[in-house]
């Protein structure tokens, strides 16, 4: 499973997950001002046994064959999330822009974005592939 958010000008970041104790992040653009981490670097986080038991208890919720693969309303801006899912039967992206996703996903964007404020990352040093990633343009840096 991978997920990208993005909210217009305050954050767009990607995770990474499969099912063991380690998240990888790509910090595409965040407020570098209230957050330490660098835009498009790749980060690790080990997950404790409450994170990982939650990240298992949605996505054993989710019902993937049974979402749509756009939920869109006619916004300028706002927040945009995309999760890529794939199993051994299924892939699909699910984007999501719009108050009229379904509740499991919006519950799940908002877990994961909470989880990632208030988690210690480490950097890594290889790439990740992340296919959720290209859901809206990034903000270009002035630095």
């Amino acid at each position: 499973m991978d997920y990208t958010l993005s909210d217009s000008f305050k954050v767009n970041f990607s995770i990474k997950y499969k099912n063991g104790d380690t998240v990888y992040f790509r910090k595409n653009f965040e407020d570098t001002s209230r957050n330490p981490y660098q835009w498009n670097e790749n980060y690790y986080a080990i997950l404790n046994s409450k994170q990982k038991k939650d990240f298992n208890y949605y996505l054993s919720g989710l019902k993937i064959e049974k979402y749509n693969s756009i939920y869109q309303q006619n916004f300028v801006d706002g927040v945009t999330y995309q999760f890529y899912f794939k199993t051994n039967l299924n892939e699909k992206l699910i984007l999501v822009h719009s108050h009229d996703a379904p509740k499991e996903l919006n519950e799940f964007s908002n877990w994961i974005y909470n989880f990632h404020k208030n988690i210690k990352l480490y950097k890594l040093k290889k790439q990740i592939e992340v296919k959720s990633e290209n859901i809206s343009a990034k903000p270009v840096s002035i630095h």
